[in-house]
């Protein structure tokens, strides 16, 4: 199997669908450490993940790495995202123009799951501690 050749196809196969000017796509096939992720996804305007609503499977850790970049997101209503789904604005009952009409809105959304996160995990930590600490 010649997965190189196949990657370059899809890639190639991805730039053609370009169509508009100002569209730009930043595709690596390097493997990156979790903070270069999201260092990558920060540079972003907005991170998109298309994943198929139809299978049920379990949470995506994809979505904790777009959080943590802090750029607007916009989602499918796929069974993977259910623990923001509720938070985030969710395609197709959403698209890319309306990320763009509120993108502030959407940007202060994102920071806002990012800190009730950090700030939850801070807590659920130290609670752990007390309890066994103490």
């Amino acid at each position: 199997y010649d997965f190189e050749n196949q990657t370059n196809q899809v890639i190639h196969d991805c730039k053609v669908e370009i169509t508009k000017p100002g569209i730009k796509l930043n595709i690596t096939t390097e493997f990156l450490s979790e903070d270069e992720v999201i260092n990558q996804l920060h540079h972003n305007d907005i991170n998109c993940l298309f994943y198929d609503g139809g299978r049920d499977l379990g949470i995506s850790s994809s979505l904790d790495f777009l959080i943590s970049a802090q750029k607007p997101i916009l989602i499918t209503e796929s069974p993977m995202f259910r623990s923001f789904s509720s938070e985030l604005p969710t395609y197709p009952g959403y698209g890319l123009e309306d990320i763009w009409e509120y993108w502030e809105k959407q940007q202060a959304k994102v920071i806002e799951i990012y800190e009730n996160s950090v700030n939850n995990i801070k807590a659920e930590t130290k609670s752990i501690f007390d309890r066994t600490l103490i």
